[in-house]
């Protein structure tokens, strides 16, 4: 793991945060994927987020949520997926 365990639930609980916050009116479920997920990250390593909704998220709704995650104090680059547009590879 590239931090110690409660650097990365900081960075995780902040993360969970903005999402909150930004899909508060939103039935949708957020689900952690990648080398986060199985708690291999690296300190070069991206953050991996899949958003499947309910029923479609408004382009300035994801921009905001995008913008709200760039403009936070993660040291990471966080990636967020919409699954209604994912590729089924991806979803696999």
């Amino acid at each position: 793991m590239g931090y110690p365990a409660d650097l990365r639930e900081q960075i995780l609980q902040q993360l969970k945060s903005i999402l909150n916050e930004q899909l508060t009116n939103e039935k949708a479920r957020v689900f952690l994927f990648g080398s986060w997920a199985r708690q291999e990250e690296k300190r070069s390593s991206d953050i991996d987020i899949a958003i499947e909704s309910y029923s479609p998220i408004s382009p300035s709704k994801w921009n905001k949520l995008i913008e709200q995650i760039e403009e936070s104090t993660i040291p990471y680059k966080v990636d967020v997926v919409d699954l209604h547009d994912a590729k089924e590879a991806l979803i696999q």
